[in-house]
């Protein structure tokens, strides 16, 4: 009986480990097969968009040059495709006059609608696609459109990216809508809510409303619903976005959290873009406790004031690299004070201080005495 089993048990798994080769060797084809298909298919998708692109662009110029109606209403989803894509990028030229015909021009052939309905997918990626595309025609009338799908979407990709697209439009009923959505776990990225803060402020400019959002900034200083790291967004977003009114607001909030490094790296750093870091802070930043405020200051100066420029000399013996080497780009870059004291430095006794300097003339193109 053992000598039966011994013969069958591997003539069984022979058999096995041929047919499973059999159809691993199927699969593998098949799927070979699939993917030459779809790329097929999406390279003549592609031209075929193309071709609709150019077609749609004549008939979008002349409508904007003569008036001329467009003669091919969109019908299929890839014409809305192509059609939306060159009216994006009309308006990205931010010609006032031709943004509203177009605008206009996308509600009269149905774009606004089709895009509205493909929104309402069960694929989360195409509801996605049609936000993007709707924030892009900045409507204003979308606005409440947007609102919905950022507080009802089940996606959180979906709800961020109407969130983008409001702040593209926002004005001052938008902001603490937007500002609490940012608030909550929709975004964990400082970067995606500067982003945000910085398209809602151009929005401000466009409307004449900077006022109002100075005013919110300076109301939501003591609010303890709205976590310091957005705070600290809106921050950062002034100082990129070229903000000046805001100075004042920024340097405040410096003076108000004189324990929080997070926000006064914040503030230091918008008022280094705005070319409005006075004196006094730029000094009390050099001499911060806290290596990362150090290390920021030393970025931001723009001044070549003598007691700054000593500060940022004694920081070339700073105990932390990122400080010394900011420090050294700094003084290379202060015209003949900053150059003068960073020359005076470049045979210090200190091994490191000397090369750290002999490094940054090099870089800079500086050469020594």
């Amino acid at each position: 009986m053992d000598n039966v089993r011994d013969s069958i048990f591997p003539f069984l798994l022979k058999e096995y480990l041929i047919y499973l080769v059999y159809i691993l060797g199927i699969s593998a084809l098949l799927l070979f097969v699939i993917l030459i298909v779809h790329k097929i298919y999406t390279e003549k998708r592609a031209e075929k968009k193309k071709r609709l692109y150019n077609q749609y662009s004549s008939m979008i110029e002349a409508y904007l040059k003569d008036n001329t109606q467009v003669s091919e209403k969109p019908v299929r989803n890839i014409q809305y495709e192509a059609f939306a894509d060159f009216c994006i990028d009309t308006l990205a030229l931010n010609e006032d006059g031709n943004a509203d015909r177009i605008r206009s021009l996308l509600n009269e052939i149905s774009a606004v609608d089709h895009f509205q309905r493909l929104a309402g997918s069960s694929s989360w990626t195409k509801r996605y696609y049609a936000i993007e595309t709707l924030g892009f025609f900045a409507i204003e009338e979308l606005k409440g459109f947007f609102s919905d799908v950022m507080k009802n979407d089940a996606v959180i990709e979906v709800r961020s990216k109407a969130v983008w697209a409001l702040s593209m439009i926002a004005d001052k009923d938008d902001i603490k809508t937007v500002t609490n959505m940012l608030s909550t776990d929709i975004s964990n990225s400082s970067k995606f809510n500067e982003y945000i803060f910085t398209n809602m402020i151009d929005s401000f400019i466009r409307k004449g409303l900077v006022n109002y959002l100075v005013d919110y900034l300076d109301a939501i200083e003591k609010d303890d619903n709205i976590p310091l790291l957005v705070k600290r967004d809106l921050l950062s977003a002034c100082g990129s976005s070229g903000l000046k009114e805001s100075e004042t607001v920024i340097n405040t909030y410096f003076t108000d959290f004189p324990e929080n490094p997070i926000i006064k790296i914040a503030c230091i750093r918008a008022l280094g873009f705005l070319g409005s870091l006075n004196p006094t802070i730029t000094l009390a930043g050099l001499s911060d406790y806290d290596w990362r405020i150090r290390a920021v200051t030393a970025t931001a100066v723009h001044l070549d004031d003598g007691d700054i420029i000593q500060s940022l000399r004694k920081l070339l013996y700073d105990s932390y690299y990122n400080v010394r080497i900011n420090a050294s780009r700094k003084l290379a870059s202060l015209g003949e004070k900053g150059l003068s004291a960073l020359k005076s430095e470049a045979d210090s006794d200190d091994r490191f201080v000397a090369d750290t300097i002999r490094y940054i003339m090099a870089e800079t193109g500086v050469h020594g005495r």
